[in-house]
């Protein structure tokens, strides 16, 4: 049996206008670069910067304690005790 025929040409001319669409669209893709950051890698890097800060109040608090200057504030600890018990 014989492929080729009259109508063969167009479908071959119609085979190689899809072929360079199809290189076209690859060439388009790998052209661009696009970087996503999740939003748990966002929450990451805040609670990162969240402990930074914590450090260094935690440091600030043990110097005043070996220097002697801390002052604990009683009313306040109360507070959060019984707004932690209390739940």
């Amino acid at each position: 049996m014989k492929i080729q025929g009259p109508n063969f040409s167009k479908i071959h001319a119609y085979q190689n206008q899809m072929q360079v669409k199809k290189e076209q669209a690859k060439e388009h893709v790998s052209k661009e670069d696009k970087l996503d950051i999740s939003n748990e890698a966002k929450k990451l890097q805040m609670n990162q910067q969240k402990t930074e800060e914590r450090d260094n109040h935690i440091q600030n608090i043990k110097s005043s304690i070996k220097s002697g200057s801390y002052e604990i504030d009683y009313q306040k600890t109360a507070k959060k005790m019984l707004k932690f018990w209390s739940r």
